[in-house]
């Protein structure tokens, strides 16, 4: 599912306005290195820099919680074969809902 939402995107072209800020920018900041970009990060943008990490644990933890905690701390009384079909179940859940929740975001 990712690389078809990456080839999606690199499909996109980006309007004339983007492309000549971008080339704008990219002439201003010609002289500054890579530490003032982190400064400019750092200093500009903690929200959104703390929404970025969050959403990585939060995607992290969702990743690991339903098909390994559940099968292990919750469905401990079930057969092998029952909690590999849930664990099983898991993932192909997540994987179905991957595209929508990238559709979602990008909207």
């Amino acid at each position: 599912p990712s690389a078809l939402a990456i080839w999606r995107r690199m499909r996109i072209p980006e309007t004339d306005v983007f492309l000549s800020e971008v080339r704008e920018k990219m002439e201003k900041q010609n002289q500054q290195d890579a530490h003032e970009g982190l400064r400019e990060l750092l200093t500009h943008y903690p929200v959104v820099l703390l929404i970025g990490i969050g959403g990585v644990c939060a995607t992290a933890t969702m990743w690991y919680a339903p098909p390994f905690w559940t099968l292990t701390a919750v469905l401990w009384q079930l057969d092998p074969s029952d909690t590999l079909w849930v664990g099983t179940s898991c993932q192909l859940v997540a994987i179905a809902v991957t595209p929508v929740a990238g559709w979602f975001t990008d909207r």
